[in-house]
């Protein structure tokens, strides 16, 4: 039994057999050798045999569901048979249904049609019924002279279509009998009966000063849609108004401001109808509709004010003034001397028909005389000061209408920065009504044809009294005249009084007249009597030569009579040396108290109060920064003056004061060192006049002191002496004149060489140390003695190189044949020339870190190390930041307008290239002009305070001229490389086995950070230092500390 449930067909059907399977479990009976095997193969089999009859009866029960599934999907098959044949019949009726549907949609649209046009009759009908209501109404009101009631009838009708009003319906319903015409004839009709009706009664209350009417019948013009007839008897009105107020005002006064009363009452009673009736007339009219009225008022305003201004001018006799003042002389420089031949000139200047000193037809007494009994300057001063209320008046009520009936507020003026600056706004809204006053241009033609003559007068009749009674005033320190003082106190009246005027072409015109009066007038006076006191110094000298001739046998009273004359002598030299040093302090103080004025009324509420409009203050604005050039003039007077002033008293004495100093000294050991010797005269002198005295002097002392030392012999040990006491000497006189250290160790720089090669063990120890190059920045800086100073001269051997057109190497600001790549070889021809050097250390800042780089990519081999201070790669970019702004420009406003001042607002799009225009000029007076300015701009921003002494190198017209020529040479050309190619890290690969430190000022305004750390980025390798409290000059006490740690630790390389 269990061998044929083994074999049965249904195990083998079974669908879960598996061929491998049933290899594993077939029965091989010769295989069956114990009994034990064989009855565990019959239990085997029986178990398989209980699987099979399992599977057998789970086979037989799903055949029963699945049976059961297809009989319930035969019976869904039948009901989908139905379903379909349901959907085809319904399918039909909805197509039968939809072309009902099209037929009723068709009688639908057609019968909105119909609907519609019935519509339109019925409002055409509603409409002509509306207007012939309304034309009933109105005929009615009118009857009973209701105005209001006729105005809103008239407004209703007005409403209505003007193709309804003129159809041929309304004109065939709406004509009555008593309006027999047409709607639109009608209509026409009563508008003008109203209007004529409603322009009489507002006149007839404005007559009678009813106000109550009045409002009545003005708020009732717009209504009936006549805004313009309205605000035009509204506007005749109000000037009646202001006729009212102002016509009883008197024409003659003794009171010396009874004028610009008068035009004050005007502009008062103008502006107080303005603010009291705006409100009316915009609530019924509309906003703006004011303006119409304001034109009216200033028409009338301009009549009232026209007669108040030529009464002014006749009864204060403004033409005969003018022509006074014209035809006026002033003294010459004679006069003005208090001698008594000078004569006098004709001026330039277009106001006043005479100016400087020099030939003229009349003598200085009669210009002394002429005149002054016909020209009063208070009665000048009176006069002045009543134009200039006028115009401030007038500019207040411009101020006011432009506040009042502009839609927008004018523009706020600020005092915002240049670059920051806030640049004027050439499309600034100008109104009408205001621009266009005959007033206005009248009193802007009396401030050009009265005020600038008068005020141009009375400022150089001031000074000139200022000069004839002037006295040195030897109790101030430093010593001054009385007229530095007089001369500044009326130069800051006039200029406030102007700028009070608030007329910008008026300040324009006068600023030009001040600079040239300055110069002439005060500069000049000034210069005269400086040359004046410097021949006499020379005529003292003269007659002290003289009398030295022929002394022997001279008697006993012949001596006190020389006695007698040595000491006059001696006091006239004082007192010309006096009255030269007072003058040059005058001159040298009124360039600081130009700068000051200016200063001062620039940054004042005055001048924004004055100039509302951005365009008008920003040209007062730089009209009154532009007086600065006068310190120019002033300088320029000082400079001649002290060099004429040391030629005169000082030169004479130091050759002989070499010779004498050194008359017992000798560098042998067994000899003492010498005696100090100076000449000091500080107390009178101003801080800057003395420091530019001391430096010249020196600077006379020192060649001939140089050709001195060379001539005399040493010892070893005299030779340290002599270098001990050059650095004493230099230490003392850097303490007696701090501000000029600059120029002191400059000029030292020569004899410290000598110093240092005579303390040499041998010849051949000027050879020893390791080479270090110094790269100069700029470019166009060029080398100085200070720049040794950076290195331990006992472990380098220094070299300084002058780049093409800088310093001393010739041709000097040669622009041909210098590029970076030029310079870059040039380097590499100095390192072969001077032989022996196989790699220097290179030192380079800001431009010379540019430089530096270049030549270390250029050729790596030959470099030892990198020192990179105030890093600069030229990119455009960072010369934008600086030159062009925004950037620097935000740091120091007030030194970025004195650099945008030279070059007119249309090239400031590119202020690199205007530079480079004016700076490439065949004209030395730009150049000059342009070289100050740019050098100025640099030095300024080199330190994070303003450093006097930088700002003084751009007085060097030589070094500015240069350094600003080359610069803009290599700037606007982007420095003669692609921008960026120093930082690229194909560039940056060749040097990145260099031992190198980058130092940066973290306030650096000139090369700001962000380049330093660029660079860092791209080689971390190289050191990097940020020092927190510096900006980028190297002289700064921290960026000096890390270059001296840099050379320092580079000085170990081997």
């Amino acid at each position: 039994m269990a061998v044929s449930a083994v074999v049965s067909p249904a195990a083998k059907a079974a669908p879960h057999a598996d061929d491998d399977n049933a290899k594993s479990t077939a029965l091989d009976p010769a295989a069956l050798a114990t009994r034990q095997d064989i009855e565990q193969n019959l239990a085997m089999l029986s178990a398989k045999e209980s699987d099979l009859d399992e599977q057998l009866a789970n086979l037989i029960q799903s055949r029963g569901r699945l049976t059961s599934q297809l009989r319930a999907l035969e019976n869904l098959r039948q009901v989908v048979r139905g379903i379909s044949d349901e959907a085809g019949h319904m399918a039909n009726e909805v197509a039968v249904v939809a072309e009902t549907a099209d037929r009723v949609g068709a009688k639908v649209r057609g019968l909105d049609e119909e609907q519609s046009r019935v519509k339109e009759c019925i409002d055409m009908v509603q409409a002509v019924q509306d207007l012939k209501s309304a034309i009933a109404s109105l005929d009615a009101a009118m009857q009973k002279q209701d105005w209001e009631s006729a105005t809103r009838s008239m407004q209703r009708a007005m409403a209505i279509d003007a193709d309804v009003i003129s159809s041929g319906f309304a004109e065939a319903v709406v004509p009555t009998a008593d309006l027999p015409s047409t709607p639109a004839v009608t209509l026409s009709q009563l508008r003008a009966s109203l209007l004529e009706t409603f322009v009489s009664s507002f006149r007839t209350a404005a007559a009678a000063n009813d106000t109550n009417n009045i409002n009545r019948y003005f708020k009732l013009f717009p209504i009936i849609q006549e805004d313009s007839k309205g605000l035009e008897v509204y506007a005749e009105w109000v000037s009646g108004i202001v006729r009212a107020k102002t016509g009883a005002l008197s024409t003659k006064s003794q009171s010396p401001t009874h004028f610009s009363a008068l035009l004050t009452t005007l502009f008062e009673a103008i502006a107080l109808i303005l603010s009291q009736h705006q409100p009316v007339v915009e609530k019924y009219y509309g906003e703006g509709k004011m303006i119409s009225v304001a034109g009216s008022l200033m028409s009338e305003t301009d009549q009232l004010g026209l007669k108040v201004l030529a009464n002014w001018e006749d009864e204060r006799r403004i033409r005969k003034r003018v022509g006074e003042v014209r035809a006026h002389r002033f003294a010459g420089v004679g006069v003005l001397r208090k001698a008594a031949a000078a004569q006098q000139a004709k001026t330039a200047s277009p106001h006043v028909a005479q100016g400087g000193f020099g030939d003229g037809a009349n003598g200085p007494a009669a210009a002394a005389t002429q005149d002054e009994g016909e020209i009063s300057p208070r009665e000048t001063d009176a006069v002045l000061s009543e134009l200039t209320m006028m115009s401030g008046r007038w500019q207040l009520l411009r101020r006011f209408l432009y506040s009042s009936l502009q839609s927008e507020e004018p523009p706020a003026t600020t005092t915002a920065q240049p670059n920051g600056d806030e640049a004027a706004d050439p499309e600034e809204p100008q109104l009408a009504v205001a621009e266009e006053s005959a007033l206005g241009k009248a009193i802007a033609k009396q401030l050009n044809e009265a005020y600038l003559p008068l005020e141009v007068w009375y400022l150089r009749s001031a000074i000139e009294r200022a000069h004839l009674v002037d006295e040195p005033d030897l109790a101030s320190s430093p010593n001054v005249s009385s007229s530095l003082d007089d001369i500044f106190f009326i130069v800051k009246k006039v200029l406030h009084r102007v700028v009070s005027t608030a007329n910008v072409a008026n300040l324009l015109i006068f600023n030009k007249e001040l600079r040239i009066v300055l110069d002439q007038d005060v500069a000049e006076i000034w210069r005269a009597r400086i040359e004046g006191a410097f021949k006499d110094l020379a005529a003292i000298a003269s007659s002290q030569n003289s009398m030295a001739i022929g002394v022997g046998g001279i008697s006993g009273v012949a001596a006190i009579a020389g006695r007698g004359r040595e000491e006059e002598r001696e006091r006239r030299e004082k007192e010309a040396r006096t009255t030269f040093i007072v003058y040059l302090n005058d001159l040298d103080t009124a360039a600081s108290y130009t700068s000051r004025l200016i200063d001062e009324l620039v940054s004042s509420d005055s001048l924004a109060s004055a100039f509302f409009l951005n365009s008008e203050f920003e040209r007062a604005r730089n009209s009154l920064s532009l007086v600065r050039n006068s310190q120019e003039k002033f300088h320029s007077v000082v400079k001649a003056g002290l060099e004429q002033l040391f030629n005169q008293l000082v030169r004479p004495k130091l050759r002989p004061l070499l010779s004498e100093v050194y008359k017992d000294v000798s560098y042998k050991l067994d000899e003492d060192g010498y005696n100090e010797a100076e000449y000091r005269d500080e107390d009178s002198l101003t801080e800057s006049n003395y420091n530019h005295f001391f430096s010249t002097a020196v600077n006379v002392l020192v060649r001939p002191w140089e050709s001195m030392i060379r001539g005399m012999k040493y010892s070893e040990l005299g030779a340290l002496r002599l270098d001990r006491d050059i650095r004493s000497i230099l230490s003392h006189l850097i303490s007696q004149a701090p501000y000029a250290s600059g120029s002191l160790r400059e000029s030292f720089s020569r004899l410290q060489q000598i110093a240092t090669l005579l303390t040499l063990d041998s010849i051949e120890e000027a050879d020893e140390g390791q080479p270090v190059l110094f790269v100069h920045g700029g470019p166009g800086g060029g080398c100085d003695g200070k720049d040794a100073q950076r290195f331990d001269p006992e472990v380098y051997r220094i070299v300084l190189v002058d780049q093409r057109g800088s310093g001393e190497s010739l041709p000097p600001a040669e622009l041909k044949e210098n590029t970076t790549w030029d310079l870059v070889e040039d380097m590499e021809k100095v390192r072969k020339h001077i032989g022996g050097i196989e790699k220097w250390h290179v030192f380079g800042g800001s431009w010379g870190s540019t430089l530096s780089l270049a030549y270390a990519q250029t050729h790596p081999d030959r470099v030892k190390s990198l020192t990179l201070r105030g890093i600069f790669t030229c990119r455009r970019s960072e010369l934008e930041f600086f030159y062009q702004g925004p950037g620097t420009s935000f740091y120091f406003p007030d030194f970025w307008e004195e650099y945008l001042a030279p070059i007119p607002e249309a090239e400031r799009g590119d202020m690199m290239k205007a530079y480079y225009t004016r700076l490439t000029s065949d004209d030395d007076k730009v150049r000059a002009e342009a070289g100050r300015a740019w050098s100025r701009w640099e030095m300024a921003t080199s330190r994070v305070q303003v450093d006097p002494e930088y700002l003084d190198r751009a007085e060097d017209a030589d070094f500015a001229d240069k350094f600003a020529r080359i610069e803009t040479h290599y700037f606007v050309n982007g420095a003669f490389m692609p921008d960026g190619q120093l930082l690229e890290k194909s560039e940056i690969d060749k040097i990145r086995h260099i031992p190198a430190v980058i130092i940066q000022g973290r306030w650096d305004s000139v090369c700001p950070a962000k380049t330093a750390w660029d660079l860092h980025r791209a080689w971390p390798e190289a050191k990097f230092v940020m020092v927190a409290d510096a900006g980028h000059s190297a002289n700064e006490p921290g960026i000096e500390k890390a270059l001296l740690e840099a050379t320092a630790e580079f000085a170990k390389l081997s």
